[in-house]
């Protein structure tokens, strides 16, 4: 691997790593996938203090830095005897050996040695890519996240490779391809970034825009791997979505926030938005065309799947879901109608034991203090099963209210819908349209033509004409009649609470 400049976050952690080698601390544990990267940084510490470096794995025993074998100890516990035997002030690298500490003599061995450690300035670190820790050594271990690269990082590593094979492959970036090409990677260990590269090079191909598609092929498997999150493909733009005027416009303002411009320009990350409204007025196209509208990847979490029947698991597979999101940053993650995975949160002791609280305690939390680049996309229809808190300012940049589309709207819809269908809207009467659509949602006027085609196709086969669509939308009873009260009762509630998407809330 080759080496890079630290990042900033990269730097900080190493800094605290850095402190606790020099303040004698027996027991680190650092959860990372990157054993080279952590290793690299393990000896730039152990050379500036002036310890020697050791790694130690199930498969070849007992190295140097430089990897001299010194001890075929394969096993975890006589690897623990030779580590004793070592008078030193060192570092001890163990890999993979989370797996042995469910081993009641490894555990007492491990608390054996931390005073004897402490006293000579020998630091054991444990390096793996879960945390799994028994009681007996929670007060013993400090435990440190080592983080993904960061863009400096990466650029650093971009750098490094068009330099070392500009002979080779001639590389030619704007300044814009190579910052996308950054952000793309974002999320990727060192060595996964690395390997693309190396595939892009080798395949006699530059870097360029194509290659962006390499990376997120890699970020795909990522998530397909975590079996929670989804990653959709998004098809669907805001062209596609009626009106949704100001919406549109608050989204567009922040098309290019995720840049490294806007950093430079003091500006965070945006954290998200809550849409709240009418079913079938376009709250979901209008996540899912957001990824489209800023060329970010669009995960959507299913709430359905965080849960188990386990104690415990619901929290994991939270902060397992949330871990990988932020892993793919700069990225949407759309939640759809959020109302139903947590509208049982305030009587969840009584009913799930409390499960369904802590999963919302902990998604509060994190939506509230989340520094990354995962724009939350949450959409509900029943604002009134959310508990409050959850709507309180902090969690979303904005809350939206989508209500039923006003004339000029459901123009733009059924010309939407007419050409999506190969129908030019020049052929219909709009005004006629517009007066028999009055109080119907998009998704409604949508299903009108497509049941208005099947009517013309079994007429044997003749055009669509306004009345067949017109005959279609009057069979059908909108919503806005069949849940009157509950739309009336959403309005209210939302007057004064939201942003309007469009027009203004009476």
């Amino acid at each position: 691997m080759l080496k890079v400049n630290w990042g900033k976050k990269a730097k900080e952690i190493i800094q605290n790593i850095d402190i606790l080698v020099c303040a004698r601390y027996p027991l680190v544990y650092i959860i990372s996938y990157e054993e080279e990267r952590v290793k690299m940084a393990l000896e730039d510490i152990c050379k500036n203090r002036q310890r020697s470096l050791y790694v130690w794995t199930i498969a070849d025993g007992i190295f140097d830095a430089s990897g001299t074998q010194l001890h075929r100890a394969s096993q975890p516990y006589e690897a623990l005897t030779q580590i004793r035997k070592n008078k030193e002030a060192s570092v001890w690298i163990l890999k993979d050996f989370h797996s042995y500490l469910n081993d009641p003599l490894i555990v007492r061995f491990l608390r054996n040695l931390t005073d004897e450690s402490r006293t000579i300035g020998r630091t054991l670190v444990i390096l793996s890519p879960s945390l799994s820790l028994p009681p007996e050594l929670e007060k013993e271990i400090t435990v440190i996240e080592f983080p993904l690269p960061t863009y400096e990082e990466v650029e650093s590593l971009l750098d490094a490779m068009i330099e070392r094979y500009s002979k080779m492959v001639k590389v030619h970036l704007s300044d814009e391809v190579k910052e996308r090409i950054i952000h793309s990677s974002l999320g990727l260990t060192l060595g996964e970034i690395e390997g693309l590269f190396y595939q892009a090079l080798v395949t006699g191909r530059s870097l360029d825009n194509t290659d962006v598609e390499l990376i997120l092929n890699a970020k795909k498997e990522l998530v397909r791997r975590s079996g929670i999150l989804e990653y959709i493909e998004p098809t669907q733009t805001m062209e596609d979505a009626g009106g949704l005027y100001e919406l549109k416009r608050w989204l567009q303002k922040r098309k290019d926030a995720f840049s490294e411009e806007a950093r430079k320009f003091g500006l965070p990350y945006p954290k998200g938005i809550l849409l709240v409204g009418v079913q079938g007025c376009g709250k979901s196209l209008c996540a899912k065309a957001t990824a489209a509208l800023w060329r970010l990847p669009l995960l959507r979490l299913d709430m359905s799947k965080i849960f188990s029947k386990y104690i415990g698991s619901s929290e994991q597979n939270t902060a397992y879901a949330l871990k990988v999101a932020e892993a793919l940053a700069p990225c949407v993650l759309w939640i759809d109608e959020v109302e139903k995975a947590f509208s049982g949160a305030q009587s969840s002791g009584l009913s799930d034991a409390g499960t369904t609280a802590r999963v919302f305690g902990y998604f509060l939390t994190w939506l509230q203090e989340k520094e990354n680049a995962v724009f939350v996309a949450a959409t509900a229809n029943d604002v009134s099963q959310l508990p409050p808190e959850f709507l309180r300012r902090g969690r979303f940049d904005e809350l939206f209210f989508v209500d039923l589309p006003i004339p000029s709207e459901r123009s733009e819809i059924f010309k939407i819908h007419l050409r999506k269908r190969n129908r030019s809207p020049n052929n219909f009467n709009i005004n006629q349209l517009l007066a028999a659509s009055e109080g119907y949602t998009g998704a409604e006027i949508e299903q009108a033509i497509i049941s208005a085609l099947y009517d013309a196709f079994d007429d044997g086969k003749r055009p669509l004409t306004t009345e067949d669509i017109i005959r279609s939308l009057k069979e059908t009873v909108p919503l806005s009649v069949t849940m009157a009260e509950s739309v009336n009762n959403l309005r209210r509630w939302a007057k004064g609470r939201c942003r309007p998407a469009t027009g203004t809330i009476d």
